[in-house]
């Protein structure tokens, strides 16, 4: 099994083999992190071992530490690679009506949720985080942190759509946003699941709601 995965790697034009201490750089550290997600999908964390990872990779021990000071810090990267920061919010705020706006929050949705439909690999990698979140302090604060600066980046959209008049006036943008994130994380799970539930008809229910909600308030207002 290590054998095929290095093949796959080598055989990756944009994986480039070290054998030695190399200065740093981006190319290398991605390969590290791209192959402990694979080796974590395919046996657990804790036995995704440095050195099975330095036989996929093809460098040594000392290059390891070289980009990280730890396993936990290639785990923590594994995360951050699985969750890039998400750019809706600069989408979002782009806008400058209601329906486009709309348009931007329903996309953000579906662009979220087909990221959930990815791989296979993805959902044994997150339930292993899950796991490891359980054991490893610092994984578990690093999640936490992730959670926060989500919320922050749905406050930003939300807060937007108050301005241009999409949304309520009256939105707890601060409990909406964190709405919006426990939302996405379910329905995060419920793809693992396999639950068979439409989650794009979800989101866009959420967002009408939230629409309607500004209707309705409008209309109270006249």
């Amino acid at each position: 099994m290590i054998a095929g995965m290095t093949r796959r790697f080598l055989a990756n034009p944009q994986i480039i083999a070290d054998r030695s201490i190399m200065a740093p750089d981006n190319a290398t550290r991605q390969k590290i992190i791209d192959a402990m997600y694979h080796l974590i999908a395919e046996y657990g964390y804790d036995k995704a071992s440095l050195s099975k990872l330095c036989d996929v990779v093809g460098i040594t021990k000392p290059s390891i530490y070289y980009y990280f000071q730890s396993k936990e810090d290639i785990l923590l990267a594994v995360h951050d690679s699985m969750h890039i920061p998400t750019e809706s919010d600069d989408d979002l705020c782009a806008t400058t009506d209601a329906d486009s706006y709309r348009r931007q929050l329903v996309a953000l949705g579906e662009r979220s949720i087909a990221s959930f439909h990815d791989d296979a690999e993805r959902h044994r990698v997150m339930a292993e985080i899950d796991l490891q979140s359980t054991r490893i302090p610092s994984l578990a604060e690093h999640r936490a942190a992730f959670a926060q600066k989500t919320s922050h980046s749905y406050h930003n959209a939300l807060s937007h759509g108050v301005k241009l008049g999409a949304l309520p006036e009256t939105l707890d943008v601060d409990t909406a946003a964190q709405f919006l994130y426990v939302v996405m994380a379910g329905m995060s799970q419920t793809v693992a699941n396999r639950d068979r539930l439409d989650e794009n008809a979800i989101w866009s229910w959420l967002v009408n709601a939230l629409l309607l909600n500004q209707k309705s308030g409008t209309s109270a207002a006249s």
